[in-house]
């Protein structure tokens, strides 16, 4: 599978839903929906920098 995204990345866009490590270490940017007490859900971006899958250290989030 992983090698099916690295096949299709520089051609296409892929979006993909999952909780898989794996997956999303061969990921770009990760994006997260958490739902604190309360009810409003929150949007949270990461972008992976350069081979070693490190994330940056800033992260987006929107109410």
């Amino acid at each position: 599978f992983l090698d099916l995204i690295h096949e299709f990345r520089e051609e296409a866009q892929l979006l993909i839903v999952s909780h898989q490590k794996r997956t999303m270490e061969a990921a770009d940017c990760l994006y997260g929906v958490s739902m604190p007490p309360g009810g409003s859900s929150r949007v949270v971006s990461q972008r992976m920098t350069g081979d070693e899958g490190l994330f940056t250290a800033a992260a987006t989030s929107r109410p």
